[in-house]
């Protein structure tokens, strides 16, 4: 989706969401995204600031503390990394780094999430739920670089556009994204399954993540996070063919989605050749 949308694409979107909201809820009025997350997300202030702020873990409890109570089995009891990173301003300044060299994904990331948590994790956790939209968590580890920080924020910003589509048209039905779809990959938690809505939006991710690399001449750059270009281009293809085989699980929305970023992903591959 962040492949396809603009500046205005984006505020139709949340637009859209907005509406979807004052439906679902009964509401006698629209309101604007931010009142919207103080209702759905885990806010306890109305989060209206223009940046997007990067906070630790004790700096949440007064902005989001329900969503550290309930995630604080998985994040690191002792972490006196992030909060090195928060105060030296080092990721702030890759913040504004990012945006010199690809200011739209600032625009995007300032629009739809309020604020990023930078903790650390002892066990994994998977996607964006409505207690989280607007907030976005990313372990930073003391290795990774200014393009794993572009990256991942290019990943945030893509997991929180899907969030938001499905919550204004389901990409999946409700029962159905649980359904378990063996693939190739590893499993984090085990195994070679994934719930096929995670291995949608994880594929939708790496397409994003590949057209990032392309468009910034980024697809040789050394990497932490995700996997170098070549293992990424071949799990996104595997994940197409796999997904593409399940596509009766897919909503008409869903399938469409499917859809162009499988035409994205053969687009990349065109291009690739001669990049």
């Amino acid at each position: 989706m962040f492949i396809q949308y603009d500046e205005s694409n984006l505020e139709n979107l949340i637009s859209k969401f907005c509406s979807s909201f004052a439906i679902k809820k009964n509401l006698p009025q629209t309101l604007t995204y931010e009142a919207a997350l103080r209702h759905i997300s885990s806010f306890i202030v109305l989060p209206d600031w223009n940046k997007t702020t990067f906070i630790t873990k004790s700096q949440s409890i007064k902005i989001i503390p329900s969503y550290i109570l309930h995630r604080d089995a998985f994040l690191s009891k002792k972490d006196d990394l992030s909060t090195q990173l928060i105060n030296s301003k080092r990721l702030d300044d890759y913040y504004l780094m990012l945006e010199k060299s690809h200011p739209k994904a600032v625009y995007f990331c300032n629009k739809i999430l309020k604020v990023i948590l930078i903790a650390g994790l002892d066990s994994y956790i998977e996607g964006t739920t409505s207690d989280g939209l607007g907030i976005a968590h990313i372990d930073f580890k003391s290795h990774y670089n200014q393009q794993d920080f572009n990256e991942l924020i290019i990943h945030q910003i893509t997991h929180t556009l899907l969030f938001i589509d499905d919550y204004v048209a389901l990409q999946v039905e409700g029962p159905k994204k649980e359904l378990s779809i063996k693939t190739t990959a590893k499993n984090k938690r085990g195994g070679n399954s994934f719930p096929l809505y995670v291995l949608f939006h994880s594929f939708c991710v790496g397409v994003e993540i590949l057209n990032y690399r392309l468009k910034s001449e980024m697809l040789d750059a050394p990497v932490n996070y995700h996997p170098v270009t070549s293992i990424a281009l071949n799990r996104c293809k595997q994940g197409f063919a796999i997904l593409h085989n399940n596509i009766n699980l897919f909503t008409p929305n869903g399938r469409k989605l499917l859809r162009d970023y499988g035409n994205h992903l053969d687009e990349l591959l065109v291009w690739m050749k001669y990049a």
